[in-house]
């Protein structure tokens, strides 16, 4: 059960395999900083609507552009251990060196989580270790590892972390092929970065239901349960925040309503454009209903349902009488009848998920994030 990103360390001549494999798995490779034979894929437990990020990579690398390389990760496989739950994990000493080189050179900080950890590994790390062996420039002010060992395991983190600009430095300087890597890298992931608008985008999902379904509740929670950010749109056609004109100006009203709506669908766009997932709490589909299939809209409700559709529908469905409990201003059999008519508008609109609103909220988030992430996975 990772809280955070899980790292992998794979054969390079397994790499390829390795990706394959957990796209198969249901994983999607995200688009992101790392470059090289950094890779991350994303996936989703149905059972517990957790996320999890994994973090795939052949080679032992550091630094913000991952240009502090150590070629040791054959070794470090060939010395990895099985866990008695059947994981193979690397062998304590390496797992001390990596984690302390990637909080001081990735981070220049060590985070609590590392405090309670490192003095745990340092009992079984020594200076001559082969992870610690390939790091060049000992000594010198720079890589110092007896003082930075005796300092892990005396706690004095203040000294451990006030080597981390010196062994930057020393790097630089032993290995001059490290900045010629950060350019390379700190290019190719710009390149990366401003094409995400056209090539990466978000996923957008349209929440409907009647009263009392949930909705609202839905959506906010929805938006802490992804690992990328998340916003909320209202995009309804009327309700709260949609008043339109007092003026006497036949249409008039209907232009200032479309126009609050296109307003609210293009920041929706540019959200996903950031590569962020968007909720819109109700869309100006919902006037089609009453309208037969294939029958055209009135020019009113046409001119307001012009808005594209979002990537994915969502209508939470509810008994009547349960909708009644929640929302006791509107009776149940007007209640029910909503709700027919929002399962007859799913039944024909394609790409239209229902889901039971009828159970707990975490079931019901589990499912519709589930869903969002399907269509986010679906090719094309």
């Amino acid at each position: 059960e990772p809280t955070g990103d899980v790292d992998l360390l794979v054969a390079h001549e397994h790499l390829d395999r390795a990706s394959a494999t957990l796209r198969s798995a249901g994983f999607v490779h995200q688009r992101t900083w790392a470059g090289g034979t950094q890779r991350f894929f994303l996936g989703l437990d149905p059972s517990t609507g957790r996320f999890v990020l994994l973090h795939v990579t052949s080679v032992v690398s550091f630094g913000r552009w991952y240009e502090f390389t150590l070629a040791v990760a054959d070794d470090c496989l060939r010395r990895s251990r099985r866990t008695g739950g059947g994981l193979t994990v690397a062998d304590a000493a390496d797992e001390f060196w990596i984690s302390l080189l990637h909080c001081l050179l990735d981070k220049g900080a060590i985070t609590p989580k590392h405090r309670s950890r490192l003095p745990q590994l340092a009992a079984f790390a020594g200076i001559d270790d082969g992870v610690a062996a390939a790091v060049p420039e000992r000594g010198a002010g720079g890589w110092d590892p007896p003082t930075l060992l005796s300092d892990v395991r005396a706690g004095r983190w203040d000294a451990v972390e006030a080597a981390a600009p010196a062994i930057r430095r020393c790097w630089r300087q032993q290995v001059p092929s490290v900045r010629v890597r950060a350019a390379v890298n700190a290019a190719s992931l710009w390149r990366r970065k401003l094409s995400e608008p056209v090539v990466a985008r978000g996923t957008s999902c349209g929440l409907l239901a009647p009263d009392g379904a949930g909705k609202s509740t839905v959506a906010e929670t929805l938006t802490h349960m992804f690992p990328r950010p998340a916003r909320v749109i209202y995009l309804g056609a009327y309700g709260a925040g949609t008043e339109g004109t007092r003026l006497p100006i036949p249409g008039l009203d209907t232009i200032i309503r479309s126009a609050r709506m296109w307003t609210r669908w293009t920041i929706g766009c540019w959200h996903q454009s950031r590569r962020r997932f968007v909720i819109y709490d109700r869309h100006p589909i919902e006037l089609r209903f009453g309208v037969p299939t294939g029958a055209r809209l009135g020019l009113r409700r046409r001119f307001l349902a012009a808005l594209p559709r979002p990537d994915l529908l969502i209508v939470l469905d509810a008994p009547g009488d349960v909708l009644h409990k929640r929302k006791v201003e509107h009776d149940v059999a007007s209640l029910e009848r909503m709700r027919q008519r929002y399962l007859e508008l799913a039944e024909r609109t394609p790409g239209t998920v229902v889901i039971d609103a009828d159970r707990p909220l975490e079931r019901v988030c589990r499912d519709a994030a589930a869903a969002i992430w399907a269509k986010r996975t679906k090719p094309g």
